[in-house]
Formats: structure tokens, sequence, C-alpha cells
């Protein structure tokens, strides 16, 4: 079975501004995948016409049309949270969140720049999503987060396999120590 990594940049901004979050191969890896298992997504100045194209893309590389519980996109998706509870591009009051359709789709107005952001059916069809949290500014909305509040667009992932929580002591909620 092949297994490889999906590298999704997700600000639509120019190549050389450095709050452009994707890479090369050579600037990251991971032990389980090598160069030549890379999927990179590359964000451009258009979010919704680079939505819309990372979206066929990501469909094509699946060799599905539609997402099923039984055969998940993803075996593994790693998240983080924001201050705001934000994750991936998937901001509060955002109509990212209403999605129900489309893969991937543009996010404008949530912060400076337009990015992209996988949806939540994207996110939601994993076998396992896991955030990984540091820093005391994370500890009140990871609990708000760990007891569903609607609100927070974090609290909202649902996967179809299991969701994992990885936290240092810093961030993790009173309750949990």
């Amino acid at each position: 079975m092949e297994s490889y990594a999906l590298v999704l940049g997700r600000r639509t901004v120019r190549a050389a501004r450095p709050s452009r979050q994707q890479f090369s191969h050579g600037e990251r890896s991971l032990p389980f995948a090598g160069p030549s298992s890379w999927r990179q997504y590359p964000c451009g100045a258009d979010g919704g016409l680079v939505a819309r194209t990372s979206g066929y893309r990501l469909r094509d590389d699946a060799q599905a049309i539609l997402l099923r519980p039984d055969r998940p996109l993803f075996d593994v998706t790693l998240l983080g949270i924001g201050e705001d509870g934000h994750t991936a591009s998937l901001f509060p009051g955002q109509p990212a969140l209403q999605e129900t359709r489309r893969w991937v789709v543009a996010v404008i107005g949530a912060k400076a720049e337009p990015r992209i952001t996988l949806t939540y059916p994207a996110l939601d069809s994993s076998r396992d999503v896991a955030f990984v949290v540091t820093g005391r500014e994370k500890r009140q909305i990871v609990a708000r987060a760990q007891t569903r509040d609607r609100i927070i667009p974090a609290a909202m992932i649902r996967p179809v396999g299991c969701l994992h929580w990885f936290m240092d002591r810093a961030a993790t909620p009173e309750r949990a120590i």
C-alpha cells in the first residue's frame, strides 16, 4: 500500500513572503514519507481558484469522488488550535464552517491574507485526527474544544476514526492534570 504526506500550503501569499507556509521536500521530512511520496498543494494569489484546483487534485490523488466512512481520505491528520479556537483555516464565524460538499475552500477576510483550507468533511474523513497543542495561552480554548463548545471550530472536528489530543503540561486543562 502506498502512503504519502499531504502538504497543504494554506496562505495564499506570494512565494517570497515570510508568512507563506509552504515548504519544499528538502526543508522538512517525516520518517515514513520520503521526498518521492509528498503531495504538495501550493497556494497562489487567487484563493478561490487555488481552492477549486487543490480540491480536484486531492480527489484525483485519493481516487475518489465521494467521501466514504469505510474508506477514509486520510490515515492520520495532524492539527493545531489557535487561541480563538480555529483549526486548519476554519475560523469562528466564517462561511467555510458551513461547507458540506467541497473538500477545499477559500477563506477570505478571516485574517489579513486569503487562505485555503480543508473543510470539515475532508478533515473528518480521517482514521485518526491528532491535535498537537503547546503553551499556557491555549489552555482555556483546549478545555472549551474538548467539551464540544459549538462556537469553537476545533471542537467540531469529528473524524470517522479516533480523535487524540497531545498537549504539553502548560496547555492541558486543569481538570485533566
